[in-house]
């Protein structure tokens, strides 16, 4: 589902962003994939400082990977500076430590890391290509990012859990309440809370973007709109277990593509 929605991004995104935003998620995917089951705890740790290091580059603007010097040069020529994605690699680092988030505002911040990296980037990019303020991009990002992330991680919420990742807010003395297969019913009720509660930030942000910015957001809310559409989908099974059936990838196509025809137009 993560990279299927990456794709549909990327393909109804304004073509002038596409080959940014491909360097954009490779990088994304290589920096994630430290978290990779089976991977030797060294050889994430060495792949993630690397990475760390690589992204501090492109800020100093001397980047040596391909992707990096990609997305530097689709910067440059857009008159931007290089892209911070510095926050990505604190991302992968904290759940890389499988730390607990023992309130809200741990977890939200870990969240915004994410947020201000790959998803700030995303509609920035595309309102400096489109060359109106960035304004309504930024607030977009702020309101969106984090919510997009979070729903994300919520899906598979027990296969995270059970790699000693727990992306909800909780007491260490009940950390084993969120790490059984299933969840009881308590926990899920107040997962599906807050899945409901990421939904309705979602619907707010998107219908508030300017009718003027929309088209050059499109990547964005058809990244909030799909996330909305994985909201609901959790909200319907009995586990969070990261399943899709086999006709959604079909149906995401269709919602992406009916989602970015209503952006270009002006719409929500």
């Amino acid at each position: 589902m993560i990279a299927l929605d990456r794709e549909l991004v990327q393909r109804f995104a304004p073509a002038p962003q596409r080959p940014a935003l491909t360097a954009l998620f490779t990088i994304e995917r290589d920096v994630l994939d430290t978290l990779r089951p089976g991977l030797e705890h060294t050889v994430s740790h060495a792949k993630l400082g690397w990475w760390a290091e690589e992204l501090e580059r492109l800020v100093m603007a001397s980047p040596r990977h391909p992707t990096t010097i990609a997305l530097a040069n689709s910067a440059r020529e857009a008159a931007r500076s290089a892209p911070d994605l510095r926050p990505l690699a604190e991302h992968a680092s904290v759940a890389l430590a499988c730390v607990a988030f023992v309130s809200r505002e741990e977890l939200d911040l870990h969240l915004r890391h994410w947020s201000a990296s790959v998803f700030r980037e995303l509609v920035v990019s595309g309102a400096a290509l489109a060359g109106i303020p960035s304004a309504d991009a930024e607030r977009f990002a702020e309101r969106a990012g984090a919510a997009v992330r979070e729903i994300e991680l919520l899906f598979d919420f027990e296969s995270h859990a059970w790699a000693g990742r727990v992306y909800t807010p909780l007491e260490p003395e009940h950390a084993s309440l969120w790490t059984a297969r299933p969840l009881a019913i308590a926990q899920r009720e107040r997962l599906n809370a807050r899945l409901r509660q990421l939904d309705a930030a979602l619907e707010s942000a998107v219908t508030e973007i300017p009718a003027r910015t929309r088209a050059a957001l499109t990547g964005g809310i058809v990244w909030a709109r799909l996330a909305q559409r994985t909201a609901g989908l959790a909200l319907q099974r009995s586990e969070l277990r990261g399943e899709l059936g086999r006709t959604e990838p079909l149906r995401r196509t269709i919602r992406a593509w009916r989602v970015a025809v209503r952006a270009l137009q002006g719409a929500a």
